[in-house]
């Protein structure tokens, strides 16, 4: 799975060095006076991208992690780093539209915005030192990091006994996972963010039959390789996508 790793704020370059072996060979790098971001993992759902000076965002890029798809009648695809790149460029982004599970980031030389995806697949989590700020997909690296390993029970009793996760929140204290629709401000010295918990559109009145919304979900287009493989639970989720693709019913 790819995996983002970084600190902004005033981590000495020993310090900033100590973070980086916690981490693999990343694919990308960014490092400044303030900031210093890896991120690795599967090349195909890890991208990134620097905005042209015709852009004129203010930011100097970008980095994703994971998967935006984007639905259609006839299939769906998945989001490319122009299509990254253009949804990342507008000053207040919009992803509600956007199917999948991926985190998104874009930094300038002062600050980090982090978006998640609308129900909040992808977990990022971040946590305050003596230094600055550390983020990271990966809460064991924090806890590595920051030195917080202390448990959470209010937060964990959800992740124990009940058979799928039913809380947002980090199971370390003083760690801060970002729960679903997040938008989050990190500066060497703040930590700003909100959520939008994801909910139905009750009032849709578009008519569109259950299986066809499902069905293009199972023909992605733009696929270099041509088999499909698919990694099924055993559950009702699987069974039901299992039997849509082997019947190959087309939507009408």
């Amino acid at each position: 799975m790819s995996w983002i790793l970084g600190t902004i704020g005033t981590f000495s370059e020993v310090k900033k060095t100590r973070i980086s072996s916690v981490h693999p060979q990343p694919l990308h790098v960014v490092r400044t006076n303030t900031i210093y971001l890896a991120t690795g993992g599967i090349p195909a759902t890890c991208l990134n991208g620097e905005f042209s000076t015709t852009q004129n965002t203010g930011w100097n890029g970008w980095i994703t992690v994971g998967l935006g798809m984007n639905w259609a009648v006839d299939g769906c695809s998945f989001y490319s780093a122009s299509d990254w790149n253009s949804v990342l460029a507008i000053p207040q982004p919009e992803f509600s539209h956007i199917d999948g599970h991926f985190v998104a980031l874009r930094y300038n030389d002062r600050e980090i915005q982090i978006f998640t995806d609308q129900l909040g697949l992808r977990g990022f989590y971040a946590a305050r030192t003596s230094d600055g700020i550390v983020l990271s997909t990966r809460l064991d690296w924090i806890a590595r990091i920051s030195g917080y390993s202390e448990i959470d029970l209010e937060a964990f009793g959800p992740q124990w006994l009940a058979f799928n996760q039913i809380s947002c929140w980090s199971p370390i204290r003083q760690v801060h996972r970002l729960g679903p629709g997040s938008r989050a401000r990190c500066t060497a010295t703040s930590f700003d963010f909100q959520e939008t918990m994801w909910s139905p559109d009750l009032n849709s009145r578009e008519e569109i039959q259950f299986e066809d919304v499902l069905h293009p979900f199972l023909i992605p287009r733009d696929v270099p390789q041509e088999n499909i493989s698919f990694g099924l639970s055993g559950g009702l989720d699987s069974r039901v996508m299992l039997a849509l693709f082997a019947s190959k019913r087309k939507p009408s």
